[in-house]
C-alpha cells in the first residue's frame, strides 16, 4: 500500500548460545551477530573506559595539553560553539569543565552564532572576537575549516584550538591543535559527534589533573543528548556514552533539564535514546532555530531555580513557534510541488517568508516525502541561506565543496546534512551544478524506501516479557534501530481512524494466539486508511515498545507498514 520495499529478516529459527526463552528475541540476537554469550554480555554492558582507551585521534592529546596550560595560567578563555543541539550540550560540557577547573571562573567565557550570520567562526564574529580579548579561542563543533578567521585570530595574538567533527575541506591542523574523528581512519570513530568530542577531551583533562576528577561523570547527561541529538551511529565509543549519559539523564540532578521535563510532562525515567530524539532535542533545537540558541545553554548551565522556569518556558515557547512555522513553510512548498513529476532529481527550493532555523528540518520532511536530495534555502535579499540534506549514499556535503570557485558564499557540513548560502542571482547555476553532480552518482530518483524486518513473529507470543528482552539491545536509535518485527497472515479487527487530523490508524490485530492493539502514524499520508477493513488479512512490520502508565509497565505495539497477505 506504502510502496516501501521489505527486507525480510536475515535470520529465522536460529540457534543461539545465549538464549532469551523466546525465539523472536533469539532471531534478533542472531541478526545482530549476538549470539553468543560473551559477544552479547559485551553488547549490553560496554566498558566506557575501555572505548575511551582504545580511540586514537589525530590531535586530542595537543588539544588537551593546550588546555591544560590555559586553565594552570588562569588565562582567559572563550568557547565558541554551534546553535544546534550538538553545538549548545558541546558548549556546556566545555563551560562547565573548565569553570569547574578555573581559579577565576568568571574567565571562562562562551559564545555561540547566530543563523542568520552562519555556522562557524565566521568574518562577522572577528571583531567581537577580538574585542573580547580571550587568551584562548576553543572552537567546539566548528572550526575544521575555518582558516581565513583563525589565521587573523592568530595575528591579533589569540590561541585557538579545535575540537571538532564536520568534514574537513580547508584542514587548519597545520596552524592549531585540531582534535577531529574525521581524522581517524577507524570508520567507528568517525561517527563520534561534537558532545561526544567534548566530553572525551573533559575526560583527558581529568586523566591529567587539569579537571577535577569527578567532573566528566557530571557531564555525562549533555554528551549522551548531543550525541543522539546529532544522529551520532549508536556503536563502539557512542553506545557505551549514550548508555552512561542515558542513566544519568534518568536521575535528572541538572537543574535546568529536571525544569524542562516537568513543563513537557515527561518522567526523566522515560528518557531513552528515543524519547530524546523525538522530544526533548526538537525543544533544544528551537531557540536557535527560531531565536538565539543562548538560552539553552543558559539553561543547561543554571542553578537558580527562577531563572530555570524562565528559560525552560522560553525554550517550550521557540519550540511551538519552530512547530507552526514549519507547518506554514510546509503547505506552501507542498503546494507548489503537488505535480511531482515535474520535481527534478535534486529538489532546491527557496522560500522568501520562512526562518532560516526551520529550512533543515523541512528539508528532511521533503526528502521522507519525494525521495531525493532536498536543499531548502530562506533570504528576502541577495543572499539565501538555508540546508541541504541527501538520500541513500550521495556525499552532500562533498557535492557542495565540489561546487566551482566562488558559486558558494558558504558551505560545510556531512555526508547526509549540510548548510549552505549563495547568491540568489546564481541560484540558477547552482541548481544546476547540484543535478549535474547528482547525475554522475548513478543514483535513479526517487528512491524507493527500505524497511528491513529483524525476525518473523508467527505464532510466538507477544508479551511485555519479550518487549523488555528485546528493549535491553537499546539504546535505540543511528546504526542500531529498534527491532522491526515482520508478521504474517494476521486478522486485522476494529480498524478506525483517530487523532485531531484522522492520520492516524488504530486497529486490532489477531494471529494464533496473540491479540494486540496497534497504531500506525502517518497512515492517511502513506495511503493506508482508506485501503485497510475489519477482517482484512494482512502482512505487518511492527516495533514493540514498552510504556508505563500510573507507574505500571505496559506492552505497546506501533505498525510501521501494512500490506495485504498473500
Amino acid at each position: 500500500m506504502t510502496g516501501k520495499i521489505w527486507i525480510a529478516p536475515p535470520v529465522s529459527h536460529a540457534a543461539v548460545e545465549a538464549g532469551s526463552g523466546f525465539r523472536v528475541v533469539d532471531d534478533v540476537r542472531a541478526g545482530m551477530d549476538l549470539g553468543s554469550q560473551s559477544a552479547l554480555d559485551a553488547w549490553l554492558k560496554p566498558d566506557l573506559a575501555k572505548e575511551v582507551a582504545s580511540l586514537t585521534i589525530p590531535g586530542v592529546d595537543d588539544v588537551v595539553l593546550r588546555i591544560a596550560e590555559a586553565i594552570r595560567d588562569e588565562a582567559r578563555i572563550l568557547i565558541f560553539g554551534d546553535y544546534d543541539c550538538d553545538g549548545v550540550t558541546s558548549t556546556s560540557i566545555l563551560v562547565s569543565a573548565l569553570r569547574a577547573a578555573h581559579a577565576s571562573p568568571e574567565q571562562v567565557l562562551w559564545s555561540l552564532p547566530t543563523r542568520s550570520d552562519g555556522y562557524g567562526l565566521q568574518e562577522t564574529y572577528l571583531g567581537e572576537l577580538i574585542v573580547t580579548a580571550p587568551d584562548l579561542i576553543i572552537a567546539v563543533d566548528c572550526g575544521s575549516n575555518d582558516r581565513a578567521v583563525i589565521e587573523q585570530l592568530l595575528a591579533a595574538g589569540i590561541d585557538v584550538v579545535v575540537i571538532d567533527h564536520h568534514q574537513i575541506n580547508e584542514d587548519v591542523s597545520d596552524l592549531v591543535p585540531v582534535a577531529n574523528p574525521q581524522r581517524d581512519d577507524d570508520e567507528q570513530a568517525r561517527y563520534i559527534v561534537g558532545a561526544g568530542m567534548a566530553w572525551l577531551v573533559v575526560r583527558k583533562l581529568a586523566d591529567a589533573g587539569a579537571v577535577p576528577a569527578e567532573v566528566p561523570d557530571g557531564l555525562l547527561d549533555l554528551a549522551a543528548i548531543g550525541t543522539i541529538g546529532d544522529v551520532g551511529k549508536l556503536l563502539g565509543y557512542n553506545r557505551a556514552l549514550v548508555i552512561a549519559g542515558g542513566k544519568k539523564l534518568r536521575e535528572c540532578k541538572r537543574l535546568g533539564l529536571k525544569t524542562l521535563t516537568r513543563m513537557m510532562n515527561l518522567d526523566p525515567i522515560d528518557l531513552n535514546a528515543e524519547a530524546v530524539s523525538f522530544r526533548l532535542v526538537p525543544k533544544l533545537n528551537a531557540p536557535g532555530r527560531i531565536y538565539i540558541a543562548d538560552i539553552v545553554v543558559d539553561l543547561l548551565l543554571t542553578t537558580s531555580w527562577d531563572e530555570a522556569e524562565v528559560l525552560a518556558k522560553q525554550v517550550l515557547d521557540a519550540d511551538e513557534s519552530r512547530r507552526l512555522a514549519m507547518d506554514e513553510a510546509q503547505a506552501r512548498l507542498l503546494a507548489r510541488y503537488d505535480d511531482e513529476t515535474l520535481i527534478e532529481s535534486v529538489l532546491i527550493c527557496e522560500d522568501q517568508a520562512m526562518s532560516h532555523g526551520i529550512a533543515g528540518p523541512l528539508a528532511s520532511r521533503l526528502v521522507e516525502r519525494y525521495r531525493r536530495p532536498v536543499v531548502v534555502l530562506a533570504g528576502q535579499g541577495e543572499e539565501l541561506s538555508g540546508s541541504a540534506r541527501s538520500i541513500g549514499d550521495w556525499d552532500i556535503a562533498g557535492a557542495l565543496y565540489g561546487m566551482p570557485e566562488g558559486m558558494l558564499l558558504r558551505r560545510g557540513g556531512h555526508s547526509k546534512a549540510a548548510g549552505l548560502a549563495v547568491e540568489r542571482s546564481g541560484l540558477e547555476a547552482f541548481r544546476m551544478a547540484m543535478i549535474a553532480a547528482f547525475a554522475e552518482s548513478g543514483i535513479a530518483v526517487p528512491l524507493p524506501a527500505e524497511m528491513e524486518a529483524s525476525a518473523y513473529v508467527d505464532d510466538d507470543p507477544l508479551t511485555l516479557p519479550v518487549a523488555q528482552e528485546l528493549d535491553k539491545l537499546g539504546p535505540f536509535g543511528s546504526g542500531n534501530p529498534r527491532p522491526t518485527l515482520q508478521w504474517n497472515g494476521v486478522r486485522a479487527s476494529n480498524v478506525e481512524p483517530i487523532g485531531k487530523d484522522g492520520n492516524t490508524l488504530r486497529m486490532f490485530l489477531t494471529r494464533g494466539t496473540n491479540r494486540l492493539l496497534g497504531v500506525m502514524f502517518r497512515a492517511g499520508d502513506a495511503g493506508v486508511i482508506s485501503n485497510v477493513h475489519d477482517g482484512d488479512l494482512v502482512d505487518v512490520l511492527i516495533q514493540l515498545t514498552i510504556e508505563r502508565f500510573k507507574g505500571q509497565k505496559q506492552l505497546k505495539m506501533f505498525i510501521r507498514d501494512i500490506r495485504p497477505s498473500v
